[in-house]
């Protein structure tokens, strides 16, 4: 049986695809329509809806957040420069020359962050709480960032990643206006990864400068970082979801993502083209389950892709790279039994089909 309810009769008023429609019960799984109780006083509705709901995408407030990015994006190539031309124009043999010019990439970053703050209290929703938020979540690394920045040690890594996480999920739990967007939790996850990389791999940049090729010395800890993180946020995220409590997880699955990505490709000099396969192959289909479970089109879209990737490792491994007719008739006879076994496995599971408005209503 259907995990999904049956489509409402032939007459009555459409259904909202982004909403329930009455007499809808939730399976077991975990899709309920409606945000999950927190009980009494714990979260007002406006976070209740954000922890139960996805963002939507909407074109006036993505152009809101393209625009709070390059303002961003301008603040740091105007503040660095700015500072450069300070310590090589007054450069000399006993000092760097005038280092105090990262006070300018500072303010200007904590003037965005007020700015994002100011409008993204007093907005609540549109394309300018939009903007507010990203302002406010990426202006505060940068102006950390700036705030430390040494010529000598560059900018401390630790105050800028420990001190912005204390203050988007402060933003995230407590700040009206931007409490539970789901870009906070992105911006922890993203950060995460990135500070654990940059904490662990501090010979990779040398290895680079140095050309020692593919096989850096942390190639193995860049590998064992992105899986584990990488998986860590797809369990959490499927947790998330299967609680119905779909947009903290969404913002998991894009680090996800790009975590695995960086693990298997780190590892795959090491277990060779057959081995990256195997792997890619494995978390692509199980990464492709979830997100058509759960109404994921991104991540089930791109774990496919992934999937695709695998087995033309897997096949490039066995057939070599000179002999394309086997390689062609290998595809083929693949891409036949892939499609054989997914109409079988769609007939065993009764896996609603892709316009199933039942299907996306249960997704949300």
């Amino acid at each position: 049986m259907s995990d999904y309810p049956p489509p409402p009769p032939p007459g009555s008023e459409p259904v909202d695809p982004g909403s329930s429609y009455s007499g809808y019960q939730p399976d077991p799984g975990g899709m309920p329509p409606t945000p999950p109780s927190g009980g009494p006083g714990r979260f007002d509705d406006a976070f209740r809806a954000r922890l139960a709901r996805r963002p939507e995408p909407r074109f006036t407030a993505a152009l809101a957040g393209v625009g709070a990015a390059l303002a961003l994006f301008g603040v740091l190539i105007w503040g660095f420069t700015y500072y450069f031309e300070g310590l090589f124009n007054s450069f000399d043999s006993e000092s760097f020359g005038d280092t105090d010019r990262n006070q300018l990439g500072a303010g200007l970053a904590a003037l965005l962050v007020v700015a994002g703050y100011s409008v993204a209290i007093s907005q609540r929703r549109g394309p300018s709480a939009t903007a507010g938020v990203v302002l406010a979540g990426v202006g505060v690394p940068i102006a950390i960032g700036f705030l430390s920045l040494d010529a000598r040690s560059g900018a401390n890594e630790d105050a800028t990643f420990w001190v912005s996480v204390i203050i988007w999920t402060a933003t995230y739990l407590f700040v009206a206006g931007a409490k539970g967007h789901t870009f906070f939790v992105f911006l922890i996850a993203f950060g995460l990864l990135n500070y654990v990389l940059a904490k662990n791999t501090d010979s990779v940049t040398s290895a680079v400068v140095v050309g020692n090729g593919p096989h850096f010395p942390a190639s193995g800890t860049i590998a064992a970082i992105g899986l584990v993180i990488g998986l860590i946020y797809y369990a959490i995220a499927f947790a998330l979801d299967r609680a119905g409590r779909h947009g903290p997880a969404t913002g998991l699955v894009f680090p996800a993502f790009g975590a695995v990505a960086i693990g298997i490709i780190a590892w795959s000099p090491d277990i060779h083209r057959a081995g990256a396969g195997v792997l890619t192959v494995a978390v692509g289909l199980a990464v492709c389950w979830y997100g058509g479970r759960y109404g994921r089109r991104v991540t089930c879209f791109a774990a496919a892709g992934g999937v695709a990737v695998g087995i033309v490792l897997i096949v490039a491994a066995a057939v070599g790279d000179n002999d394309g007719v086997t390689a062609g008739v290998s595809f083929f006879f693949i891409g036949i039994a892939v499609i054989v076994g997914a109409a079988i496995l769609g007939r065993v599971t009764d896996e609603a089909h892709d316009m199933d408005a039942e299907a996306v209503a249960g997704s949300r």
